[in-house]
């Protein structure tokens, strides 16, 4: 397969596999729900495929399937730094996710904006019951532009009273001609995977 003729981003590489396909369409048909739970074992994809669904959304290229990675907003999210998007990542000293950083967000949650405001919270079994009571009100009462992604290993490391909140995505294995498409895409493009071929 020739370098020019590989997929240049995770969700084109994995296109075809169902799971990532119909969290696409949800985003598509503007129906992405307002609390998303992805689940699935530690390195199969997820952080890459919620970063490059949010460079999917703030992308300004106009590319209907994956980000453009060149533009402004792709480029702010790369750097952590676009005012649309939060993730909420666990504290360096504790490794929690704390009440304080929930209500944090909670409050940015309804500040007024313009276009959508997305919360990434990676590590979703950090969060403390504090932390978790701190975000029920915002999942119950939801602003109109406003989503969460919430990413972990197992459903049951989520507090029973966000699960039954979220509609939860399972990553299983990807179809083996997703693997044959993706492994060299990978390969050529991510550093990662290119350390792992050295």
């Amino acid at each position: 397969m020739k370098t020019e003729n590989l997929p240049k981003t995770f969700l084109q590489a994995v296109r075809g596999w169902g799971v990532v396909d119909s969290i696409q369409s949800l985003y598509a048909h503007d129906v992405l729900p307002h609390f998303l739970l992805l689940t699935g074992s530690r390195g199969i994809g997820k952080r890459l495929i919620a970063d490059e669904l949010l460079q999917r959304m703030f992308c300004e290229s106009g590319v209907a399937a994956a980000p453009c990675k060149q533009c402004n907003a792709c480029r702010a999210l790369d750097k952590g730094i676009h005012p649309n998007v939060r993730v909420l990542d666990s504290e360096t000293d504790t490794g929690i996710i704390s009440v304080a950083q929930a209500r944090e967000l909670r409050s940015w949650a309804y500040r007024s904006s313009d276009g959508m405001r997305i919360a990434l919270i990676p590590n979703g079994k950090n969060l403390t019951a504090g932390a978790v009571n701190a975000l029920l009100k915002v999942l119950e009462e939801p602003p109109k532009h406003f989503r969460i992604m919430v990413l972990a290993e197992h459903p049951q490391s989520i507090p029973k009273t966000l699960y039954s909140r979220a509609v939860h995505f399972s990553l299983g294995l990807p179809p083996e001609f997703v693997s044959k498409r993706f492994i060299p895409a990978m390969h050529s493009v991510h550093p990662l995977i290119q350390e792992l071929y050295v």
